[in-house]
């Protein structure tokens, strides 16, 4: 799972402003007077009659302006104008027809050609460079302020309150409020927020809780490796596996519908199920046509189709929600009439959820789907790096096999206790986290209180943006950021000046009361595969591969396929 109760979208509003604002935003002033933002002078800040201001990076992800003079935009659709007007009458009918044309190319996958590199990720380490750890940028009436240093977000994480603010969600809120739908962990704030996370709490929170999941994790993986096994027989070489990610998303998927909702959906069978198909299919159609539903005005929804396949996409993932919650409350009846209360079991987390009254049916269907959007990327991206990585890396890889077959011999299945001897692997997939956070950058808005950031006194509610993936490549707390060395989380390998790394340097699952939701499930699940592919194989990095980087595609991902060759290890 990701960030923050899951993961990949915790700023999914302003993630989307990065790759669409070249052509989506509205100019402004290069300048902005921060008013109450007015302290002692930080590095990046800039002095202007006689107060501190900070300049502004207009959409610093795309769209830079700086002394008045605008950036070129690394992209825009081709035929609109660097701005779209806000009125009706001033939106030509031509260039409907290019956002019509740009979403039908969409669909057929042809824009991806057209899409930034990497401007989530390369911008802010730009930006840091160029004004400091701390600047600002607007995006229409919003302001905010960017951490590029693990000091700075650690002032502000330990001053967050009894209830943590993230971005409002609003385009997730109107989909909830137009079809009668709670609110999940995302979408609520505030003490009901906190009732919420507390009951959704149980049963993932703690190590020991987590390690209740392992035999059907490892269930699961036995399927994955089966399915595995079957892709690299029909590979010409014996050994290829073309797309590993694609491998690691339904692996994921099938993985986190297990522990949600006790439930078995098919993602892993050589003809997936065609409602399992479904499903997967929406959470794209939600995802692509909710960026052009964050931009473009709401009178537009009537006239262009991004709004209503947003909405189509969300009600099919709240339907297979609805379904696997419709079918364990039928089971629970059913043991109930049977046995009496007394015979019920307490099984899984839905299971214990509903049973023991931490959940009503109704929450239950507002929560456990954003769960489930939220419970795939962590897995499927990190663990995808990690082969990359290893696969660069032999003598690292030769090393993890040593240890792994050391605790956990050929033809045993590794359990929850064995981690506990096992430090290369989890400094693996530390490193890896490190290198590439699923989501590169993540917020907060403080809004209870005034606080001081960097020697600044900010107002309350202002909203703080964390630049995670430019603080965990900082070179003052890891000497060559860039380069993948999991022996930098072994105490015993690192001198004493290195083995204080800042506990804020890295931290893919947060801080806090709004830290990752199911961050114990995710380490466990990856830890348990992990080990069961280096135990079984050699992994080597296909020809056509080549050099692999990251992008942003709301969560950070390779930018092509990564395909792998796994060469079966002799016992």
């Amino acid at each position: 799972m990701t960030l923050e109760t899951g993961s990949g979208f915790l700023l999914f509003a302003f993630l989307h402003r990065g790759i669409f604002c070249s052509f989506l935003a509205q100019p402004s002033d290069s300048g902005i007077n921060t008013g109450g933002y007015q302290e002692k002078p930080a590095a990046g800040l800039i002095s202007t009659a006689g107060s501190w201001s900070l300049r502004e990076v207009r959409t610093a992800e795309t769209l830079a302006l700086w002394d008045g003079e605008p950036a070129s935009p690394s992209w825009k659709a081709p035929g609109l104008p660097r701005t779209l007007p806000h009125s009706r009458r001033e939106l030509r009918p031509s260039e409907l027809q290019v956002l019509l044309e740009s979403s039908r190319k969409c669909e057929a996958g042809e824009s991806r050609k057209r899409r930034p590199s990497s401007a989530l990720c390369g911008s802010p380490v730009l930006n840091k460079a160029k004004y400091g750890p701390i600047w600002i940028n607007r995006l229409g009436p919003q302001i905010h302020v960017n951490l590029a240093s693990a000091p700075l977000l650690e002032q502000v994480m330990r001053q967050e309150g009894k209830y943590p603010v993230r971005n409002d969600m609003e385009l997730w809120k109107e989909h909830r409020d137009q079809q009668g739908l709670t609110y999940g962990p995302f979408t609520m704030q505030g003490q009901q927020w906190y009732r919420l996370r507390q009951a959704l709490n149980q049963r993932l929170l703690k190590p020991a809780e987590a390690a209740l999941y392992t035999d059907a994790l490892n269930e699961v993986i036995e399927d994955f490796m089966t399915r595995l096994n079957q892709q690299r027989a029909e590979s010409a070489s014996g050994d290829h596996v073309p797309d590993i990610a694609h491998n690691f998303y339904f692996f994921a998927l099938e993985a986190v519908c297990y522990v949600l909702f006790e439930k078995r959906i098919g993602c892993l069978e050589r003809s997936i199920p065609q409602d399992t198909k479904t499903f997967v299919r929406s959470v794209g159609l939600m995802f692509q046509n909710s960026l052009y539903a964050t931009f473009l005005p709401k009178w537009t929804r009537s006239l262009l189709p991004f709004w209503r396949r947003y909405l189509d996409g969300w009600n099919t993932i709240f339907s297979f929600g609805k379904k696997l919650i419709d079918q364990k409350l039928e089971e629970i009846e059913a043991q109930l009439q049977t046995g009496g209360p007394e015979k019920a079991q307490i099984s899984g987390y839905l299971h214990f959820l509903l049973t023991s009254g931490q959940l009503s049916p109704r929450d239950a269907e507002g929560s456990l789907p954003e769960l489930l959007m939220a419970g795939v990327d962590t897995t499927s991206n990190t663990l995808t790096w990690a082969l990359y990585h290893l696969s660069k890396n032999p003598e690292i890889q030769a090393a993890l096999h040593e240890e792994v077959v050391g605790m956990v011999p050929a033809g045993q299945v590794p359990q929850y206790k064995d981690f506990a001897h096992m430090p290369l692997l989890k400094a693996v997939l530390k490193e890896t986290l490190r290198l590439y956070p699923v989501v590169p950058v993540n917020s907060r808005v403080i809004v209870d209180k005034e606080i001081e950031v960097g020697g600044f006194l900010f107002p309350k509610n202002t909203q703080f943006v964390f630049c995670h993936y430019v603080v965990s490549r900082d070179p003052c707390i890891f000497p060559e950021p860039d380069s993948f060395q999991p022996q930098r989380w072994l105490r015993k390998s690192q001198p004493d000046a290195l083995r204080a790394q800042h506990p804020f340097g890295s931290v893919p699952f947060g801080y806090g009361v709004r830290a990752c939701l199911g961050r114990r499930i995710a380490e466990l699940e990856m830890q348990l595969l992990l080990t069961r592919l280096i135990q079984q194989y050699e992994v080597a990095l296909a020809p056509e591969t080549g050099e692999v980087t990251s992008v942003a595609r709301i969560v950070l991902v390779p930018n092509k396929k990564v395909g792998l060759r796994f060469l079966q290890r002799q016992s």
